[in-house]
């Protein structure tokens, strides 16, 4: 079996739901992940870092919690931000991938 790289499986990702616990996002992290549509950020992520998502041109919607302050070129200009309350929980937002 091959091992697979976590840049590795950030590249092949269409869809990401980062895990509950994820409380920040580097610089860059995401950079250039061509193949990413959608991609929804937990509410306990307090910092995202420059360019987070930027390069990924087939991103189309990131659903972010509104405490979450996003700096100027973290995603690209085609992306559609959907800002959802802080305090709700997330099982919601899967329902409303349905239509990517």
């Amino acid at each position: 079996a091959k091992s697979i790289s976590n840049v590795d499986f950030f590249l092949m990702a269409e869809h990401l739901k980062l895990i509950i616990s994820v409380t920040y996002i580097g610089k860059a992290t995401f950079f250039g992940c061509e193949k990413l549509k959608s991609v929804i950020i937990p509410r306990k992520v307090t910092t995202i870092g420059r360019q987070a998502f930027l390069q990924c041109q087939n991103l189309k919607v990131a659903k972010v919690p509104q405490s979450l302050t996003i700096p100027n070129y973290c995603f690209p200009a085609s992306c559609k931000i959907i800002w959802y309350p802080a305090g709700r929980n997330l099982d919601w937002i899967d329902d409303e991938f349905d239509f990517l």
